[in-house]
């Protein structure tokens, strides 16, 4: 690793409702577009089909905008292109971000069986330059809990809605 890389690592827990299915939850996590749109920056997303993409694909790629007003214009434009992949997996998704400067971040998103019930396990791992990693490990810790938040509300809609 070069010496002015480093990386950052975190994994946040959620406990599911008691009423919750690992159908229902697996279910809103392989939803690609609501997952997208948990990122509060996100201006735009369009999906890239690349020439070896099969149509039922596990991994999707899409090319993200976000609008991130906090970073200072002399560093880096206000709108940002990240490329995204997002792998369906048994447990979850595999999500992997490459974005400007260096910056690669992946999350393996989980739904588990723990004792008391199921959870949702993010776990990101960060690569980055040392003059950025505490932003961007600070946006994904800051960023967990609305997310773990929303992925709940969405769960209880969904075993609410339930015949």
């Amino acid at each position: 690793m070069p010496v002015f890389t480093t990386t950052a690592k975190f994994t946040h827990r959620f406990s599911l409702p008691t009423t919750a299915t690992f159908s229902a939850a697996i279910t809103i996590l392989r939803d690609h577009d609501w997952l997208l749109r948990l990122d509060p920056e996100l201006d735009s997303y369009t999906h890239l089909e690349l020439p070896n993409e099969k149509p039922n694909a596990k991994t999707k790629t899409y090319r993200v905008t976000d609008n991130m007003a906090g970073i200072p214009k002399s560093i880096w434009d206000a709108k940002v292109n990240i490329d995204v992949q997002i792998t369906d997996v048994d447990e979850g998704v595999d999500f992997l971000a490459n974005a400007p400067m260096g910056v690669v971040q992946g999350a393996k998103w989980r739904i588990v069986k723990m004792e008391g019930g199921w959870q949702l396990v993010i776990e990101t791992n960060i690569t980055s330059s040392r003059l950025v990693i505490g932003i961007v490990k600070g946006k994904g810790e800051a960023n967990a809990p609305m997310m773990g938040k929303a992925f709940i509300e969405a769960l209880e809609v969904d075993v609410s809605t339930e015949p």
